[in-house]
């Protein structure tokens, strides 16, 4: 579906917010020599709020960019995806992950496709378990 979606909107790369999200900071901090949010355009209740970012934001940030979908025929161009790369690191937030990728389904399938492929799959894992 992605794929398909991509295609229709003529887009060469493809990637999910938590791919996406620490690349555009760092890009961000970069061209902006890390200064301040500037909040003052929004409404009164943000900028009550912390103008911050978090400890975490500022990690040094890896990613892929891998052929997500060769192109077939001549008028199509491949794909790409936007992947996070963490090299060696352990991987631990293994829960998110998989909550994030099931509410991404949730939102992005039809409610019958997603009860009877991605439910009923995680059912069975879990009665295996």
């Amino acid at each position: 579906r992605l794929c398909s979606l991509a295609r229709e909107h003529e887009c060469s790369v493809v990637g999910s917010t938590s791919s996406l999200t620490p690349l555009l900071s760092q890009i961000y901090f970069s061209l902006s020599r890390f200064r301040a949010l500037n909040l003052s355009s929004l409404s009164r209740a943000f900028q009550l709020d912390t103008f911050r970012f978090t400890k975490r934001a500022f990690n040094p940030t890896m990613f892929m960019l891998r052929p997500f979908a060769d192109g077939s025929g001549d008028d199509q161009k491949t794909i790409f995806a936007v992947d996070g790369f963490n090299g060696n690191m352990p991987f631990n937030n293994a829960i998110l992950l998989t909550l994030g990728h099931s509410l991404e389904r949730m939102v992005t399938l039809p409610q019958h496709v997603f009860e009877r492929e991605v439910l009923a799959t995680e059912e069975a894992a879990a009665a295996a378990a």
